[in-house]
Formats: C-alpha cells, sequence, structure tokens
C-alpha cells in the first residue's frame, strides 16, 4: 500500500494516471483512423454487410442481381421471364422492394430474403415503379400513372393506405429519395420543361422547387450530410455530382462524362455509379468528401445494368435466395440457316424485301414482339433493307450494311395516334457522338403495354430546326403523356444494333436531316463489312464494285476502309498513320 493507501499501477504509475493515458492514446488512434478513411458501417445484425442490388438485362429481360462491395460474389436474386426493375433495400437489410411487369402490367412487390417468398404489394392496372424504401421501413415511395399522369405517392405498408404527394401537378414525377429523416421526399419533375429536382413535405404537403437550371438533373439520392447526390446532363456529358439544396448548387465530380446511373453507400461517403465502356458496363466509385479521382471496381459488364442500390443487407440471406434461383443465364439464340444467302421476304412491304438469311430469324422474331408489345405490325413494312451494290448516293454510305442484307431502315413517321405522333425519338449522347432512342407509342394506353416516356422526344420541325435552334437540328420538345415502348431496346435485345448520326463538315445530321440516321439498325454478328459482303456476293462482285479503285472513286477515307476490313493493296499496308479516324 502507498502511504495514500491507494493502489499502485504499472511501474509504480497511479491508477487514475494509467488510465488518462491510455484514454488519450484511444482518442488519439480514434482520429488517425478517421483520417485514414470512412468510418465503419453502423451494424445491423450479425450478417449486415453492404451490397449493391442492380436490374441486369440479359436475353431480352431485365432481374435482379447483388453484388458484393469488391465484386467478388455476384448472386443472381430472381428468375422469372417478367422483367423486375428499380430494387431497394429494406432497412433491415431482410427484404427487397421493386416494380415487375407480371400479366403485361407493372405493379411493386416485397421479395422476402428469409423465404424467397414474393408478396404484391400494388393491384392497379396502371403503371407503378420507381420504389423507395423510407428509413424507418414503414413506408415506400413510388411513382404511378394511376392518377393519369405520372405522381409521387407513398404507401404504408401495414395500413395499406396511399397517399398522392403531387396530385394538381400535370407532368412527370418521378424517381423518389428519402431524406434522411423520412420528413420529406426529393424527386425529378418535368414541370419545368426539364428535369429538374423538387421537394416533397409530408408534413405540410408542401411542394418546392430544390435545384433547377438548363441543366437536365436525375437520380437523386440523399447523403448523410444533407447534400444530394445526382446525374447532371449538360453539354453531351452526363456527370455525377454533389448538390447542396440549401443554396441550389452542385459540383461535378471528376470523370468521363458519361455516367447513367449512381447511388451513395449507407454511410454517404462514397458514391458508386455505372459507365459504358463500347459494349461493356463499368462500374466506378469516388469519395464523397474528398472528391477523389474515380477508380474502378469490380467486374464489367456485357449486358446492361441499371437501377443501381447500395444498401445494408444480411449477406447470409443474399446467399440463401441466390440459392433458390438458377445462376446461368443462357442467351436466347436465333436458328439459322448452315449456308448464307439472300432471300425474299414475300410479307415485308418494302423496295427490296432481301435480306441475309443469317439475320432472318432474328428480324422476325423482333418484328413479333414489337407487333406483340405495342399492338400493330411496325416492322412490317420498312423504308429500305437490301440496296444494290452498285448504289451511290451522296447522302448514303457507299459501303453500307444495306449491301450485306444485315441492316434494315424503319419508316421515319408513323402519323398520329389522338394527337401524339405514334414515333418519337430521343437524343442520347455517348462517346462524343449524337444517338437516338425510339420510342412507340402503345395502341392501348390502359397500363398493358409499354411505360411512361419520360425523356423529351425531339421536335425535328422545320421551325424547330431552321427558326427556334438554326444549325442545332432541332430541339427537344415537351414531354409527352401516355404510354410508349422502347424500341431500340427490343432491337438491341434481339442483336439488331443502332449506329450514330454523321457530323461531317459535309453531312451533318444538325444541318442535313437525312444524316440523322435514327432509322437505321443492322445485325453484324461480329463480322467486319468485308466478311458479311463476301457471304452474300461473289469475289467477281466485290472485285468489280469494290475494288481499290472503286473505293478510292467514291473517296471512302482509309480509317472507314480499315473499320470496314476492306483488304489494302501492298503500297497502302504501311501507311498506319493515316488509318487513326479523325
Amino acid at each position: 500500500m502507498s502511504p495514500t493507501g491507494a493502489r499502485v499501477g504499472p511501474a509504480g504509475a497511479s491508477p487514475g494516471c494509467w488510465w488518462r493515458a491510455f484514454l488519450v492514446a484511444w482518442l488519439v488512434l480514434v482520429a488517425w483512423a478517421g483520417l485514414m478513411g470512412p468510418s465503419p458501417l453502423p451494424a445491423r445484425g450479425a450478417s449486415a454487410e453492404v451490397w449493391l442490388a442492380f436490374a441486369r438485362r440479359v436475353a431480352g429481360q431485365d432481374d435482379l442481381w447483388a453484388a458484393s462491395p469488391d465484386g467478388g460474389l455476384l448472386y443472381r436474386l430472381t428468375a422469372t421471364p417478367d422483367d423486375e426493375r428499380w430494387p431497394t433495400w429494406s432497412p433491415d437489410g431482410q427484404r427487397l422492394a421493386y416494380a415487375a411487369r407480371r400479366d403485361r402490367n407493372w405493379d411493386l412487390y416485397l421479395l422476402d430474403l428469409r423465404t424467397g417468398q414474393e408478396e404484391r404489394l400494388t393491384t392497379n392496372p396502371h403503371f407503378d415503379g420507381w420504389p423507395a424504401w423510407s428509413p424507418d421501413g414503414r413506408r415506400l415511395a413510388f411513382a404511378s400513372m394511376r392518377a393519369g399522369d405520372l405522381d409521387i405517392f407513398v404507401l404504408d405498408l401495414e395500413t395499406g393506405e396511399r397517399l398522392n404527394l403531387t396530385p394538381t401537378s400535370p407532368a412527370h414525377d418521378f424517381a423518389p429519395a428519402w431524406r434522411p429523416d423520412g420528413q420529406a421526399l426529393a424527386f425529378v419533375s418535368t414541370r419545368n420543361g426539364t428535369h429538374d429536382i423538387f421537394l416533397a413535405d409530408l408534413e405540410t404537403g408542401r411542394v418546392q422547387p430544390l435545384l433547377t437550371g438548363p441543366e437536365s438533373f436525375k437520380r437523386p439520392a440523399w447523403l448523410s450530410d444533407g447534400r444530394l447526390a445526382l446525374l447532371v446532363q449538360r453539354d453531351r456529358r452526363t456527370d455525377v455530382a454533389v448538390a447542396d439544396p440549401e443554396t441550389g448548387t452542385w459540383q461535378a465530380l471528376d470523370g468521363l462524362g458519361m455516367a447513367y446511373d449512381v447511388t451513395p453507400s449507407p454511410d454517404g461517403r462514397r458514391l458508386r455509379w455505372l459507365e459504358p465502356r463500347g459494349k461493356l458496363t463499368v462500374l466506378l466509385e469516388s469519395d464523397t468528401i474528398r472528391a477523389t479521382w474515380p477508380r474502378r471496381v469490380g467486374w464489367p459488364f456485357g449486358e446492361r445494368v441499371r437501377d443501381l442500390a447500395w444498401g445494408l443487407a444480411d449477406g447470409e440471406l443474399v446467399a440463401r435466395q441466390a440459392a433458390r434461383v438458377p445462376q446461368s443465364v443462357r442467351p436466347r439464340a436465333a436458328e439459322v440457316s448452315e449456308s448464307p444467302q439472300l432471300v425474299r421476304l414475300n410479307d415485308l412491304r418494302t423496295g427490296i424485301p432481301w435480306l441475309n438469311n443469317q439475320v432472318v430469324p432474328s428480324f422476325r422474331a423482333l418484328r413479333d414482339r414489337v407487333a406483340e408489345e405495342v399492338g400493330y405490325d411496325f416492322l412490317g413494312r420498312l423504308s429500305e433493307a437490301l440496296r444494290p451494290v452498285d448504289f451511290s448516293s451522296d447522302g448514303s454510305d457507299y459501303v453500307s450494311w444495306h449491301k450485306a442484307g444485315r441492316a434494315v431502315d424503319t419508316l421515319l413517321d408513323l402519323g398520329f395516334d389522338h394527337g401524339y405522333p405514334r414515333l418519337e425519338i430521343v437524343r442520347e449522347d455517348r462517346f462524343g457522338e449524337v444517338y437516338w432512342r425510339v420510342w412507340l407509342r402503345c395502341a392501348a394506353q390502359d397500363g398493358s403495354c409499354g411505360q411512361p416516356l419520360t425523356e423529351p422526344p425531339w421536335d425535328l420541325s422545320y421551325r424547330a430546326r431552321w427558326i427556334e435552334a438554326p444549325g442545332q437540328g432541332g430541339h427537344p420538345r415537351q414531354f409527352v403523356p401516355g404510354y410508349y415502348v422502347d424500341f431500340t431496346q427490343l432491337a438491341e435485345d434481339a442483336g439488331w444494333e443502332r449506329i450514330s448520326s454523321f457530323e461531317a463538315p459535309d453531312f451533318d445530321w444538325r444541318t442535313d436531316k437525312t444524316a440523322l440516321e435514327f432509322w437505321h439498325f443492322q445485325r453484324t454478328d461480329g463480322l467486319t463489312w468485308w466478311e458479311a459482303m463476301q457471304q452474300v456476293h461473289t469475289p467477281e462482285e466485290l472485285a468489280e464494285w469494290f475494288g481499290w479503285n472503286q473505293v478510292e472513286d467514291h473517296e471512302v477515307p482509309l480509317w472507314r476502309v480499315e473499320l470496314k476490313g476492306i483488304p489494302f493493296p501492298p503500297e497502302y499496308r504501311a501507311t498506319t498513320v493515316r488509318l487513326v479516324a479523325p
């Protein structure tokens, strides 16, 4: 015992000094760990982990998948013949809410990962989508067409009561996101003629703008510090950004400007988003605090991935659900003849109704599917199919895939349905080039066909092209109500690819409407143009019409000759510097 009667600690230190030293050391360690990286996520049970859920489109339909943050584990969660979209994790990580199209109708569903049972939450014949789980786990916000236009609803999961938060808005209101306090929802609205972010207060019922401007704002998601993560479209770019609702300002993160989906981590310190890389999709991540240069995470996908949702989930339950469904994915394969040749399609209305028999099965399958979806035979009549090998014009490609029997041009106009065009095109900027997505208006507008078109159609009228936006090729026009089918997606499902518009000095879509090319779809099956031509034309025909003299006479640039796979004469084979595309 010491003279004071207190016990002595190690090395003769008093117990008070020992514990103070330990406390100081612990605080220093905590502070150092905080500087080194994000704090650990709050635990939600023994198996709580961070997981990504998303929709993955394979073989012509969307299923739900889940992946561990590092991409090391990839699980398929649904394997139905229907589409499932927009997953959202429950706060306890044991359930997944999403929209699914069952019996031609989009409704909300719950998947219980503990039992594998699916529960249908809505039964209205009109479209329900974009579910978002409230922080307390008791409510789901979603967008619905049940009131005649897209509105934001809140569903009480205990009582089944539904509340329309935007009943007086005739615009598209969709993609709701809960504020962390659970008292308000941010959402995308088109009421100002573009995509803006609005806020709906659940207590007062007040709806007010949060983020507006000439830019297009999409995919809002709240961060834990009260800021918003979102996508910003402008100047041929789509960037991931962080916005401050208090000031109405936003800051884009460093990136390539090709993002099309984004989700924050549960602690709000990181963002992950998707970008295309050719025909692949990659997952990128950046820090919301230090705004680091994005790094690539996990796996690339050959199929389309979208609707990212990062949340806390029970990894054991995710694995258990994956064990209930088949994990293999077998793309649909169309049967083809062993001997390629040009064949006539007698039921096809176009100038020369011939195609390469290798693509005929996929074309017929696409034609049937589109007719089933929209209610009319859109591909029964074409602007063009096969093109003669000697065809040449100032407004066409001399080495066109039409000449190989592997391209079709759809009709440019389908007329009107109750005052609305039956064919709409939406501009999409990718890789610095302009592409178009073709949407077809459904014959039935009762919710049994398609989904709302939430992008502004492009105005190609004379007034838009030459008076309102001269030299710009037109401009977006007002958003349209009703139900539409994404024809471009169905074509991609069947292996038919779109091409970009021309922007050459002497042939530019902004000044020449024939350079738009939104109507052109081709199926290459991985062949070069020259290989495809060899399937259906004799060597004599190719030598006569596509020999080197003919290629030079038609001023086909060397980079395009290389792209098409046309053989170079010996004197050109070493001129690699001239093969680079402008």
